[in-house]
């Protein structure tokens, strides 16, 4: 029996115990997420918040449609009908949607989905950086910061008054990701209040994928095509 190193894949190759780890590891994810899930991403925090990682600025990462592409329509909402041809006949038999293209470089190139960053085990320095605020007004900063893993997991609690300068910034460090060898993910999230009255400013998280973790779209997607 070959066994795979990784959370997602922990016990064998066989579908129904990569299917009962991955689904320990989604309990595990969905546990951690309960609190996040309702952080309001267009609330002033969660889109006037940028996260460092050791200095470097957290993104995710795009995946690119794999696929040869004839051609791209951009709809009303901005998103793009693409068509392509499957059999090699000359003719398109098959249709996609995206909601990022480009052909600058002479052939449509677009992104299929955006997943989160792979990390490596490591103690990282967490900073985020809040823009926009009130000047030189005293804020109330929450943050957590968690690891999961099949193990258990590690779990941090950070709570400190800032004040923001004189151009409307918040620069909250101080808390730190600690990643295991087995550890599955890494999340870090962000409420800030005003201190004076504890009014809710809103919320910002971010995850990435720990060295334990399965990293994504490594292993073959099969995608049925619309006909």
């Amino acid at each position: 029996m070959t066994e795979i190193a990784g959370c997602a894949y922990m016990y064998s190759v066989s579908d129904v115990r990569k299917t009962r780890s991955l689904s320990i590891c989604l309990l595990m994810v969905l546990s951690v997420l309960g609190p996040l899930a309702s952080a309001d991403h267009d609330s002033h925090v969660g889109m006037n918040t940028t996260l460092f990682i050791d200095g470097i600025e957290y993104e995710m990462e795009e995946v690119p449609f794999w696929g040869s592409l004839d051609t791209c329509t951009e709809n009303s909402d901005g998103n793009f009908e693409c068509e392509m041809d499957t059999d090699g006949d000359g003719n398109n038999d098959a249709y996609y949607y995206f909601e990022d293209c480009d052909d600058s470089s002479g052939s449509w190139e677009c992104v299929y989905a955006e997943v989160q960053p792979l990390i490596d085990e490591g103690n990282y320095s967490l900073l985020f950086e809040v823009y926009n605020l009130e000047a030189n007004t005293n804020f109330s900063v929450s943050i957590n910061v968690y690891t999961d893993s099949i193990y258990g997991g590690w779990n941090q609690n950070w709570n400190h008054y800032f004040d923001s300068d004189s151009t409307g910034q918040l620069n909250a460090s101080g808390a730190y990701l600690d990643l295991q060898a087995e550890a599955c993910s890494g999340y870090a999230s962000i409420q800030v209040h005003y201190a004076a009255n504890n009014s809710y400013m809103g919320s910002k998280y971010a995850m990435n994928t720990g060295p334990g973790g399965s990293a994504p779209w490594t292993t073959t997607t099969t995608v049925t095509p619309t006909i």
